[in-house]
């Protein structure tokens, strides 16, 4: 994955699935906030707990973070696989609660079949990105602003009544793979 901001409250709702899924898959996350995560001055673009959450990641080894030091990193992109498939999420969610249940977000969903031409050029994009960034080993919370700082609805626990609740990826490939107008499933799959 890659996204310009974090929130816990999205890594929550991402490593819930991820594990209900289980996966014993290290998450590799690039976090355009942390382009300044080695100098010495207070961020305002991540929470402290955030910022502890990460450090619990990576100490359990669930998760290696980068960033990349040349520009602010502000894409999004998702990548979960399973035995068969490659589903690729290209949008505007960053990995938060509002991004995910409260924003008004544009994402795009791809499936592929694992190890198709398509799946492997997003899979090779994000290496790519990946080798030109910085692997971060542990984060200066002290760095960070306390979570009273921002806004609390942020840090709530998903409503149940969300979309993103009721529709999982595999419901979603599912019901593209329902359609019935060949061209309409065609657009669905490849954009």
């Amino acid at each position: 994955m890659a996204v310009g901001f974090v929130r816990k409250s999205g890594l929550d709702y991402i490593i819930k699935r991820v594990n209900d899924n289980n996966s014993t898959k290290k998450i590799n996350l690039i976090i355009g906030a942390l382009q300044n995560y080695n100098k010495q001055i207070v961020s305002n673009k991540m929470d402290k707990g955030t910022a502890k959450y990460l450090n619990e990641m990576i100490n359990k080894n669930v998760m290696d973070i980068f960033t990349y030091m040349p520009s602010f990193y502000h894409g999004k992109y998702y990548c979960f696989t399973d035995d068969k498939m490659v589903y690729i999420i290209l949008g505007s969610s960053n990995i938060s609660h509002s991004a995910f249940f409260n924003n008004y977000e544009l994402d795009i969903f791809f499936k592929y079949k694992k190890g198709s031409i398509e799946s492997k050029e997003f899979i090779d994009w994000f290496d790519e990105l990946k080798s030109n960034c910085v692997k971060i080993s542990e984060l200066n919370e002290e760095l960070y602003l306390d979570t009273n700082s921002f806004n609390q609805e942020e840090f709530n626990e998903p409503k149940s009544t969300s979309a993103y609740d009721k529709v999982s990826i595999q419901d979603f490939a599912d019901k593209i793979d329902k359609l019935d107008d060949d061209e309409i499933k065609y657009r669905q799959l490849y954009g």
